[in-house]
């Protein structure tokens, strides 16, 4: 076990109560952590092989599905961060596969709100994909959002979710007035959030983006001191995110 995944084990409440967590899954979260913070697709691919090891060999468990789906989202979003490189089969592939590990979660977790939410920015993009399907898909999605602001109205993720949902969906459904009100919540909310009032003590996420996309935000709306100020929180948040660090540059020449 590397010295990560042992000082995961020592904080980390169990995950698969009563027996102890699997060293793999720990592995595996340490990779997560990593993987997300860094925004590191070697890392989070790592990551996802063990969480697939755990799905397989305990597919009745919730946990195991949500940091599988967690891994995908992410690593996802890193290929569609690299457009000229980006592999549009590899990246839909990865959008499905999170989108059934998140259905998967919330069939056996069904008050688990986080869930719900990423469920909710998957099937927008899934819209994005093929806009004919915003006529069924659309209802479910808003459907989903009110579902996880209802289960747990105090989580930072989803009101970051939320607002990526609205900064990033076309007109009539996009508005970046709601973004900028959703993430300033997020925002808000990140600042008290402890791993103890999580479902399980998975590792945190979304801070640091959530006060990117507040500065692309600012930006878009030609306040550049602003979006210096949300660059430079996220950057204290997360001072691995060279994307952010390059973005302050820009608006600082």
């Amino acid at each position: 076990m590397t010295f990560a995944a042992a000082m995961l084990a020592a904080l980390l409440c169990p995950l698969f109560a009563p027996a102890r967590t699997p060293a793999h899954v720990l592995q595996g979260m340490a990779l997560l952590e990593e993987g997300m913070s860094r925004w590191d697709p070697v890392r989070l691919e790592q990551a996802l092989e063990h969480f697939r090891r755990s799905t397989a060999s305990n597919p009745e468990q919730f946990e195991p599905w949500y940091l599988k789906g967690l891994a995908e989202f992410h690593l996802m979003l890193v290929h569609e961060s690299r457009a000229a490189e980006a592999d549009k089969a590899l990246t839909a592939k990865l959008r499905k596969d999170a989108e059934h590990s998140m259905d998967r979660t919330r069939a056996l977790k069904q008050d688990f709100g986080e869930a719900s939410a990423l469920k909710a920015v998957l099937m927008g993009m899934a819209i994005a994909e093929h806009p004919a399907t915003a006529i069924w898909r659309g209802p479910r999605l808003q459907h989903l959002q009110k579902e996880a602001l209802a289960l747990d109205p105090e989580n930072p993720r989803i009101w970051y979710l939320m607002g990526m949902s609205r900064h990033f969906a076309p007109r009539p459904f996009g508005s970046r007035k709601k973004a900028r009100e959703y993430l300033l919540r997020a925002a808000e909310l990140f600042e008290h959030d402890q791993p103890g009032r999580r479902v399980f003590r998975y590792p945190a996420w979304g801070h640091a983006h959530c006060l990117m996309f507040l500065g692309e935000i600012s930006r878009e709306e030609n306040n550049n001191r602003e979006a210096a100020e949300f660059y430079r929180e996220a950057l204290a948040v997360n001072p691995h995110l060279d994307g952010i660090r390059k973005l302050l540059k820009e608006i600082q020449k």
